[in-house]
């Protein structure tokens, strides 16, 4: 999503730019409005980024959300951690639909879900070998 949003402000600059050289008001105005809205996507992502973070303790797991907010569950109520892919309801699996990573519960209840991209593999796997569970799809 970072590179993404950089590439795409600095393509909208670059058009916002080159409309200011050859006096396009409308070009001028198009541009500005994307540089503005791609750089606030770039720095949301980047504050978005570093908040974002799964966790374990002898007592809780839980997760940070990009806003700072704290899902959590407890231990002794933990069962599984799952990572679900969604298809559009055709069945076939588009890139865009997010796959989810499913804390569940004892009772088979979700305890949270948070998108499964913003965590690296290695981490979900090093967090599911800790727990002592699979990471299960």
């Amino acid at each position: 999503m970072g590179a993404a949003s950089l590439l795409l402000t600095v393509i909208s600059t670059l058009t916002w730019v080159g409309a200011v050289a050859i006096n396009d008001s409308a070009g001028a105005t198009g541009g500005l409005l994307f540089s503005l809205a791609f750089g606030t996507l770039l720095l949301l992502t980047i504050v978005a980024g570093r908040n974002v973070r799964l966790f374990a303790t002898p007592e809780l797991i839980g997760a940070v959300g990009p806003l700072g907010g704290i899902r959590t569950c407890p231990r002794a109520e933990f069962a599984e951690i799952r990572l679900v892919r969604h298809g559009d309801q055709f069945g076939t699996f588009i890139f865009w639909r997010f796959p989810t990573l499913n804390v569940r519960r004892r009772d088979g209840v979700d305890a949270f879900s948070t998108s499964a991209y913003l965590y690296r593999k290695d981490g979900l796997r090093d967090l599911a070998q800790y727990l002592g569970v699979p990471l299960g799809s």
